[in-house]
C-alpha cells in the first residue's frame, strides 16, 4: 500500500495545476485560431462544442483529463503518493510525446512560456 499524499505533494500538484491551466488555454487558443482560419469565426458556445466533439481538438482532451485527475487527487483525502506519481509521470510522458506541442511552442510565445513554467515541476519522462 502506498503512503498517503503528503502536504508537500498536494502543494506541488496544486502548483502544477495552476501552471497546466494556462498551457491548456494557450494551446486551445492556438488550435482555435487554426480552426477559424480554415472555417471562419466561432462563438464561445460553438467553440465549447468544437473542443468537446471535433477531431481537430481531440488531442487537447487528454490535457483536460489530466487537469481533472489532479483536481480529484488534491480533493481526495485518501489519495496516495503512488497515485500522484502515476498522474505526473503520465503528464510528463504526454508532453514529451505530443506531436502538436513543438509546433505550438515554436509558434506561440504564450505556449512557450506556459510550457517552460510547467516543465521543471514534472518528472523526466
Amino acid at each position: 500500500m502506498s503512503a498517503p499524499l503528503t502536504t508537500e505533494t498536494r502543494e506541488r500538484l496544486l502548483t502544477i495545476h495552476r501552471r497546466l491551466m494556462p498551457l491548456h488555454k494557450a494551446m486551445l487558443d492556438e488550435e482555435r485560431a487554426d480552426y477559424e482560419g480554415l472555417f471562419g469565426a466561432t462563438s464561445p458556445l460553438q467553440m465549447l462544442q468544437l473542443a468537446l466533439t471535433d477531431p481537430h481538438f481531440a488531442w487537447l482532451k487528454a490535457y483536460s483529463d489530466r487537469i481533472l485527475q489532479i483536481d480529484a487527487l488534491t480533493d481526495d483525502k485518501a489519495a496516495t503518493e503512488a497515485q500522484a506519481d502515476e498522474v505526473l509521470a503520465a503528464l510528463s510522458e504526454q508532453l514529451a510525446t505530443e506531436e502538436r506541442l513543438p509546433i505550438l511552442i515554436e509558434r506561440s510565445e504564450e505556449v512557450f512560456r506556459a510550457y517552460t513554467a510547467l516543465l521543471p515541476l514534472l518528472p523526466k519522462p
